[in-house]
Order: C-alpha cells, then sequence, then structure tokens
C-alpha cells in the first residue's frame, strides 16, 4: 500500500479520513492479500479504503495522479482498479502513467484497466520546433534558433532534458549576462539525465553506460559482451532509451550526455568499463587509436596485447600532431609492458618523443636507462640520445659517466651514432673532442669511426670548415645529404640545426630557409614543441644573417617563449643571441638589453654557443658607449676559444669587434693590427668575414687608402650576399668619396679583387641579371624584387605590398632561381643605379 499511502499523506485531505485510512493501511500485511487483480470486495480493508475514497467524491471532485506506474505495489493497484470500477457515477479523475516499454509492465492490471472505458495519451518526443517556442523571448532570434536545434540534438526532445536546458540557459544569463560555454554543460541538465536513467531498473542505467562508453563502435553484440547481458535484454533498454531520446537511432548518444553518464559512475566502475570496452574493440579488431582511447580513459592497461596497441596509438597520434597522447600513450605502455624486451622498445620510444617535447621531463629516463645501459640493453644510437641530452642540459658530469659505462661494457659506436655525438660535441664545443673528455681512451672511443654508411667520416670536418673559413661546394652539399636524410627520420635535430647553419653561413640563405620551413611544418605537425622552438631559433638566425633583423626577432622571440625556461637548458643561448644582435642591428638598445636580462645557465658561457652569447653581450656594451666592458667580454670569448682550441670566426666574429671596440676608443693602430692580423686568418675566406673586416680596415687606414679598402669590402659583401654589412660599406664608402672630393658612378661591373684566388675559389659570373632573365618574373615577383634591390627588408617589403612576410620570402625564393642568383645583393646590379660601385673624379 506504498502508493495509496503516499497519495493520502501528500494530499489536502481532512485530518479524520488522513488519520482513519492511515489505520486501515497500517494493518497488517496478510489483510491485503487477495487472488491477483480480484475485486476489493473479497478483502475487507482494501474495500473500506475504497469506500472512504469514493465518499470524498461526493464532497468535491477528486483527481489522483499516480506517476511510474511500472513500479506500483500490487496492493495500491487494487485500490486504483476498484475506484476505476465505479468511478462513472463519480466526480474521479484518474491520470497514471507509465514509460513505454516493449515488455508491458503489470501486464495483468494493464489488461484490467483497458477493458473500461478510458483515455490513452502517447506522449510524443518535443520538436524542433516545440523547443524553439520555448526559448522564445529568453535570448535573441538568431541565437534561439541555433540553441533550438542544439537542444534537440541534446535531448532527442525529451521534455525533461529540453526542460533542464532551458533552465540552464536562464540561470547561465542570470549569472554572466550570456547563455554560458555551451548547452549541455550544466547542472540542471546532468540531474535531469541521470534522472532520467535512475528511474528505471538498474539495469537501464549500465546499458547507457555502455553505450555512452563504445560511443560510434556500439552494436548489440558488442554490448552484450561488455555488460554480459543476454542480447534481448539489451535490445528492450535500447529500444526504451531511444524512445526517450536519450540516444539516436543508430545506438549513439550526444558526446555531452555520454560524459554525464560515465560522470555518473564511480571512478573504479568507470575504469573498469573502459578496460573491458578496450578489451571489446581489441578482440572486433578496431583501430588501435579506439582501442587506446579507452585504456587511457581507464588509467590502466590489462593484458599482453596493450602494450603494442598504445604504442601503434602513440604513432598515429604524433601524425596527426598530438604529442600529448602519444606521451600518455607510451607512459601507460611503459607500466603495462611485462617483458624486458617490450619494456626497452617502449621505453626508447617514449624517451625519444620526450626529447623532442620536454628535454626536462626525459632526465627523468636517466636512471632508467643507465640501469638498461648496463644490462646491455641500449643501442650505440640511444647512448648517444642520452648523452645529447645530458650535454644539452650543461650536465657534462652525467654525459661523461654514460660514455664510460658503454666502454666498460664494450660498446663501439656505429658510424651514425660517432657522427651525431661528433656534431652535437661541434654544435656546443666547437670541437669534436670538446675538453670534458678527460680522458685519452673516451677521446679515442668518442672519435673512432667503425662501420659503413653514409656521410662519410669526414662529414663533422667539413660542416666544421664553414664555421672557421665559410662555406664551399663541399659543405653545402654535404649539408643538403643530411637534411635529405634527416626525410627519413634518421637524425638528431642537433645535426638538422648545424646543417641549416652550414647553408646559411655559406651564403645558400634560399636553401637554408627552405629546409626550415620544411622541418617547422613537420615537427609542428607532430607537435615536438622543443624541436619546434630550436627551429625557429635557426631560422631567425638564418634570417638576421640574410639582412632580415625584423623577422629574426619576431622568430627568435616565439622560440623563447615557446617552451619553458626550465625546458631550455643550454638551447636559449641561441636565441637570445639572435635576439640582442638583430635588435643592435635596427638601433633598438632597450629591447636588445631586455633580451640580455633573461635567465640563462650557469653552464652556457662554458660552451661555444655561450660564447657568442658572450660576444652578443660585448656587443650591447659597446652600443651603450661602454667601451671597457665590451672589450672585457671581448677578450674573454677570445681567451675561451684560444685554450679550446676553436676557430669558430665565421660564426662569432670576435676581431671586428675588438677592432671596432678599439676605433671607438680612439686607438687607430692596434685596431689595424687586430685587423691586419685576421685578414691573413682562414676565417677571411669567407667573403661576409673579409668584406667586414675590410671596412674596418679602412676605418684606421689613411684618406688615400679609405675609397679602394671600400670599393674591395663593397665587392666581397656583394658577392658574400651580406645586405646588412654591405649598406654599411656603402654609406662609408659615400663618405670617404666625400671627404675625396670623388663622385659616385653607377657601374655593372665589379671593382677587380687584385689578390690571387684562393685554391678552390669559383670567379663570380658577370652579367647574370639581363633584362631577358627579369622578363621571367610574374608581376608580384618584380614588385618584390624591385623593393629588395632597393634594401627594403622582407618585413617592410610585406608591409608596402600588404602581403605577408612569408609571401614575400616565397617570392624571392623564386625570384633568386628564376634569375640563377644566391641572394638579394645581387639584385642590385639587375636594377640599374641602385647598384653602387666605381669612383669617377670631378674636376673642380
Amino acid at each position: 500500500m506504498g502508493v495509496i499511502d503516499q497519495l493520502i499523506h501528500h494530499a489536502d485531505l481532512p485530518n479524520d479520513l488522513v488519520c482513519r485510512l492511515s489505520r486501515l493501511i497500517a494493518r497488517p500485511a496478510q489483510e491485503f492479500s487477495a487472488p491477483a487483480f480480484g475485486s476489493p470486495a473479497e478483502v475487507p480493508a482494501l474495500r473500506e479504503i475504497c469506500r472512504l475514497l469514493l465518499e470524498l467524491c461526493t464532497e468535491r471532485p477528486v483527481v489522483i495522479c499516480v506517476d511510474d506506474l511500472q513500479f506500483v505495489d500490487a496492493s495500491s493497484l487494487q485500490v486504483l482498479l476498484y475506484l476505476q470500477h465505479r468511478m462513472r457515477s463519480r466526480r474521479l479523475l484518474l491520470i497514471l502513467s507509465e514509460w513505454e516499454h516493449p515488455r508491458v509492465a503489470q501486464p495483468l492490471f494493464r489488461a484490467e484497466v483497458t477493458r473500461q472505458p478510458h483515455l490513452r495519451i502517447q506522449l510524443r518526443l518535443m520538436t524542433e520546433e516545440r523547443i524553439l517556442s520555448s526559448l522564445a523571448g529568453i535570448t535573441d532570434a538568431a541565437a534561439t534558433v541555433r540553441l533550438a536545434r542544439r537542444f534537440h540534438q541534446l535531448s532527442g526532445g525529451n521534455p525533461i532534458l529540453v526542460n533542464a536546458l532551458v533552465e540552464d540557459l536562464q540561470l547561465a544569463i542570470e549569472h554572466e549576462g550570456a547563455p554560458g560555454p555551451g548547452p549541455g554543460t550544466g547542472k540542471r541538465f546532468s540531474q535531469a539525465v541521470l534522472t532520467c536513467l535512475h528511474r528505471w531498473e538498474p539495469q537501464m542505467f549500465d546499458v547507457a553506460c555502455g553505450l555512452a562508453a563504445l560511443g560510434e563502435r556500439t552494436s548489440l553484440p558488442r554490448l552484450s559482451r561488455l555488460l554480459d547481458l543476454d542480447a534481448a535484454q539489451i535490445g528492450h533498454s535500447v529500444e526504451v532509451l531511444t524512445r526517450a531520446g536519450l540516444i539516436r537511432a543508430d545506438h549513439v548518444c550526444a558526446p555531452e550526455v555520454a560524459a554525464v553518464i560515465l560522470a555518473g559512475m564511480s571512478a573504479e566502475q568507470r575504469s573498469a568499463l573502459h578496460v573491458r570496452a578496450a578489451g571489446v574493440l581489441y578482440d572486433a579488431g578496431e583501430d588501435a587509436t579506439e582501442v587506446a582511447a579507452h585504456l587511457l580513459a581507464a588509467a590502466r592497461a590489462d593484458g599482453d596485447w596493450a602494450p603494442r596497441v598504445l604504442s601503434v596509438a602513440a604513432e598515429r597520434a604524433l601524425g596527426r600532431g598530438d604529442s600529448t597522447t602519444a606521451l600518455s600513450c607510451l607512459g601507460l605502455a611503459l607500466d603495462a609492458a611485462d617483458d624486458a624486451r617490450q619494456h626497452r622498445m617502449v621505453l626508447r620510444q617514449l624517451f625519444k618523443l620526450t626529447l623532442q617535447t620536454n628535454p626536462t621531463a626525459a632526465l627523468s629516463f636517466l636512471s632508467t636507462l643507465s640501469k638498461a645501459l648496463s644490462g646491455g640493453r641500449l643501442g650505440d644510437r640511444d647512448v648517444v640520445s642520452l648523452v645529447r641530452l645530458l650535454v644539452s642540459r650543461g650536465d657534462t658530469d652525467s654525459a661523461v659517466a654514460v660514455m664510460e659505462d658503454a666502454m666498460a661494457i664494450g660498446m663501439v659506436l656505429g658510424q651514425e651514432a660517432r657522427l651525431e655525438l661528433e656534431l652535437t660535441f661541434r654544435r656546443w664545443y666547437g670541437v669534436a673532442c670538446p675538453p670534458f673528455l678527460a680522458s685519452d681512451g673516451l677521446r679515442a672511443w668518442c672519435a673512432k669511426p667503425t662501420g659503413t654508411g653514409a656521410p662519410g667520416p669526414d662529414t663533422g670536418q667539413t660542416l666544421a670548415r664553414v664555421w672557421a673559413a665559410g662555406g664551399d661546394e663541399e659543405s653545402a652539399e654535404t649539408a643538403e645529404e643530411i637534411l635529405r636524410q634527416s626525410r627519413l627520420g634518421v637524425r638528431p635535430l642537433e645535426t638538422m640545426s648545424t646543417a641549416i647553419l652550414a647553408l646559411a653561413h655559406g651564403g645558400r640563405y634560399d636553401r637554408a630557409l627552405f629546409w626550415c620551413d620544411e622541418l617547422i611544418d613537420r615537427f609542428s605537425d607532430r607537435g615536438a614543441t622543443a624541436c619546434l622552438a630550436e627551429l625557429l631559433a635557426v631560422r631567425a638566425d638564418v634570417c638576421l644573417r640574410g639582412g632580415d633583423p625584423e623577422a629574426a626577432i619576431e622568430l627568435a622571440q616565439n622560440a623563447v617563449t615557446l617552451l619553458r625556461e626550465e625546458s631550455w637548458g643550454l638551447f636559449v643561448g641561441h636565441p637570445l643571441s639572435v635576439l640582442i644582435e638583430a635588435n643592435l642591428e635596427l638601433g633598438r638598445l632597450r629591447e636588445a638589453a631586455d633580451a640580455a636580462a633573461r635567465p640563462i645557465p650557469e653552464t652556457l658561457l662554458e660552451t661555444a654557443v655561450g660564447v657568442r652569447y658572450a660576444h652578443a653581450l660585448g656587443r650591447l656594451a659597446m652600443a651603450r658607449g661602454r667601451i671597457t666592458e665590451a672589450l672585457d667580454y671581448f677578450h674573454a670569448c677570445r681567451h675561451r676559444l684560444d685554450v679550446w682550441n676553436v676557430q669558430i670566426g665565421v660564426l662569432v666574429p670576435l676581431p671586428a669587434s675588438i677592432a671596432e671596440a678599439l676605433l671607438a676608443r680612439g686607438d687607430k693602430t692596434c685596431a689595424r693590427e687586430v685587423l691586419q692580423d685576421w685578414l691573413e686568418q682562414p676565417a677571411c675566406r669567407d667573403g661576409r668575414t673579409a668584406g667586414t673586416a675590410l671596412r674596418l680596415l679602412a676605418a684606421t687606414a689613411a684618406q688615400d687608402e679609405r675609397v679602394p679598402l671600400l670599393l674591395r669590402a663593397v665587392d666581397r659583401l656583394r658577392a658574400a650576399d651580406a645586405p646588412a654589412e654591405l649598406r654599411r660599406a656603402e654609406r662609408e664608402l659615400q663618405r670617404a668619396y666625400d671627404d675625396a672630393g670623388l663622385r659616385l658612378e653607377p657601374r655593372l661591373e665589379p671593382a677587380e679583387d687584385t689578390r690571387p684566388p684562393r685554391p678552390g675559389q669559383v670567379p663570380a659570373q658577370a652579367g647574370v641579371g639581363a633584362v631577358g632573365d627579369l622578363e621571367e618574373l610574374s608581376e608580384a615577383e618584380l614588385r618584390v624584387a624591385r623593393l629588395a634591390a632597393m634594401g627594403r627588408s622582407n618585413r617592410d617589403i610585406s608591409r608596402e605590398l600588404w602581403i605577408t612576410v612569408s609571401t614575400v620570402e616565397q617570392h624571392l625564393t623564386r625570384v633568386y632561381r628564376k634569375l640563377r642568383i644566391s641572394g638579394r645583393a645581387k639584385l642590385s646590379n639587375l636594377f640599374g643605379p641602385m647598384a653602387v660601385c666605381g669612383p669617377q673624379q670631378v674636376a673642380e
């Protein structure tokens, strides 16, 4: 009599009637027993309850409403049926509701009720138009149409869910003044979904959870296996949920609804469900990505197949640029790997990926990898990867310990591993065997080439010559070969960066930019944040050397902000050096000082990258007029390079800076000695370096010597495609002509360099820029080329033509290719008066 008891205690009835009915209901249960749905007249207690309720109808109209009829107890149903039989002459209305279910609930009661006069009303799901009308006046017309469509998708037209969505909307507007983050995320909606599910038998919620977990991969056989329920039972539940609007006809619920359902489970239940779902999908041959998603949601992986699936899913996530998911997959796979070989493979894969995304986090694998190395479970390139990480963090002691452990177990470096190690050392220290390799045995182990393969054993020395003496055809081809092989994924980042910078310092700016862009696109797609940050710094360096400091600043700033400070390690010295140098190029002392104020690792200054950074600080001090401070920086840099026996004069032109500081102090004699000595060094085989030295040497010379020196400087810098230095030399040449009373006339041939060509030097081609060649350019390319020939930076060109900097770079790349020239400096020859060439004395 539970339902009747609720009715009488929640209705506005006379107290004496409530008391009498309560006494009747409180009688022992056996007094209400009767044959199923027989006449209440056979049961005195039931007959008396019905009589009292019917008497009430003589005083007033009585409406009895009972919801969820399928859950009503048998005794209460007897009373309702008795009342229905006698309601024709009474002012009594019975309203009974139940969920429609394929299996009829209370079949005998239904049969008895439907034999009597009745009206059956089937509540239908709300249409989008009805939902639209319920939203009228809440938001503007456009938002109302959009929300009505979205509400219908989420609720399936279920009035309970629609009303909950409307309430959430009204609350959001009331508190936030706007509709909120999105329908389906409010508390009212979440409560309504769970209330609907829990109003039925427990199986209904279990089936809903299974549907939410499997999502679009749902089928009745899979759901049956997942929940360990009979397929027919599941089919009935699915039909009820579909009619209620909670799931679509294809057995899939909206993601917001699925999230609410799964959130309604306990954490343990939800984890177990996802593990079972992963097993069901794996056995069904579903994609590894789908299976792994359930293992990640469960935060555990059961089954010997799980590590393999997670590894495959990690690779596919990387292909989509989702490095976060890839790392999560590999981390879970490592925990689940139950044999040594599988554990080692996953560990290597995870370490490699972590290096590309967050090198600092990769340090957490040091202990595990060291144990694997001691057990002989790492290869030579694994060891090199670990050494690369430690060196880039400035932890040379640990790097030495790893190499000594590798030597102790008899490991021999193959040619590829040795080359990677050599280029890493050259990148950070400028030499193949840096100072921290104290023992002869360790030096021999690092340097000893074994095995076969390409590139050849002289690759490291070939690229190193670029920093000492400039680039040539051999270094350019070596760099190109390394970068072509990087498409196979067999080159570490330090190697690729070194190759790109070798191209740039050899004057191949177009090729350096091409490879930068290709690698940036590749690592952007893979979500390799650390690699991307370093490549942005490399591209900034290329732009700076190519005469575009504006682009260099933007790229270097992006690189610095892409990673947290603790994630950079020694790499931070590269973009910071570029930032300081580029801002000084534009005369922005404050911005250069801001870059110099950023924190750096203490060990940075012990590296070649740190020498360049210290050199940039010296240039900043000199720009501020602090000549003594600048010279202190420069001499400290030279001392380090002398002690290490490192030649990187092309990368860090210390003599030029020292001479410039001496000139600023008025010491022309010392400056001249420094420059004359420098011109005899290998670094001045590089046209840019030699041109800079000649320009500065002219400042120390007598007036009659200045013009010839500056003419040679202009020619060397133009041939080297060094626009920034070229502009300086041209300005000084103009002043020298003015001082000498000479007039500058345009001509097409550079002044002859009377010095004998160095071995292997190829004479510059004359007459490359014929008018016929210009006709090959499109109108857009011609506009960009003309402005570049006038000395405009890529940033200036982009602003003037209202195009992006990237488009400018692409146009210039095509211009260089069509005109068969190496860079923008040679464009001046093609546009006549813009070239600054030989002297013509003016008669006074």
